[in-house]
């Protein structure tokens, strides 16, 4: 099913657009923008795993990419293995990316992660991958020809970023260029998501009785049932448990911690809690 209208076109209003709505409509994320940009800032350097530790740490909760249990350990040890991380960083070595997603103690591909990490310390040359911008790119390439030849192949980092750099190409997006003629990845890549989070968001809206977010333990799925009542069930290993009554606050608490910004009131019933935080996964989370 198509993301964007049919006759839908890339412009330099439409980025402006998109930058207006979310300073008005999503001040979490600005907000947390500047909290990270302040901590990498104080501490640049890859080589410490103290600090490599807190900054993975604050890069998935803010961004919800699901990092695993000890992944997170694991990630930042990898991290501050590899041999000249730092000169790689700010020299925009791309295969970096890959070779961080690729940690050999874990058994995920943490792209998602990496680029983030890489992105936040040399905004200008590592652009961020994201599940909804490549979403995004893959209807834009059907219409604008950006260098695609499958659909699967936007899973590659390298194309990825090639399809960025078509976009502004193809579509003349003069307002996502720097004066050194350079990409402005942050910006590009927060008109698109903020594009596409606004497109999603609709339909989804129409029906908010339901919503299913991945944890380490499995997959929960939150549903409010036409009695009112809020249902919890989690799936691992191909089958669903179904949480007990008494235990489905504790575990909305728990969903709640790995939704990107979501606010809650400890004097919230479970009724409350649950068609809240359905609500927030289906509009705003990543």
């Amino acid at each position: 099913m198509a993301i964007l209208p049919k006759d839908y076109q890339p412009s330099d209003a439409e980025v402006t657009l998109c930058s207006t709505y979310r300073a008005s409509n999503m001040p979490y994320y600005v907000e947390n923008e500047h909290a990270l940009a302040m901590l990498i800032n104080a501490h640049p350097s890859s080589s410490v795993f103290d600090d490599v530790l807190v900054k993975c740490a604050v890069i998935d909760r803010f961004y919800s990419t699901n990092i695993y249990g000890n992944d997170l350990n694991k990630l930042a040890r990898h991290i501050v293995s590899i041999k000249g991380i730092d000169v790689r960083l700010q020299n925009g070595d791309l295969s970096l990316v890959n070779e961080i997603a690729s940690c050999p103690t874990v058994s995920s591909y943490y792209l998602s992660f990496a680029s983030k990490y890489c992105n936040w310390h040399n905004q200008r040359d590592f652009p961020i991958y994201d599940s909804i911008v490549r979403k995004i790119l893959g209807e834009l390439n059907n219409r604008f020809g950006l260098g695609v030849a499958k659909k699967g192949d936007l899973s590659k980092y390298d194309v990825y970023c090639k399809a960025l750099v078509n976009l502004v190409k193809n579509c003349d997006l003069k307002s996502v260029i720097c004066q050194n003629s350079r990409i402005d990845f942050k910006a590009l890549d927060r008109y698109l998501w903020v594009l596409g989070k606004i497109h999603t968001a609709k339909p989804r809206s129409i029906n908010n009785n339901k919503a299913t977010i991945n944890y380490a333990g499995g997959k929960y799925t939150i549903e409010h049932m036409p009695n009112g009542e809020i249902t919890v069930k989690q799936r691992v290993d191909g089958k669903n448990k179904t949480i007990a009554k008494g235990q489905i606050k504790a575990t909305l608490r728990k969903i709640a911690e790995i939704a990107a910004n979501f606010q809650y009131d400890e004097n919230w019933n479970t009724r409350q809690f649950g068609k809240n935080l359905i609500t927030h996964i289906n509009t705003i989370q990543l």
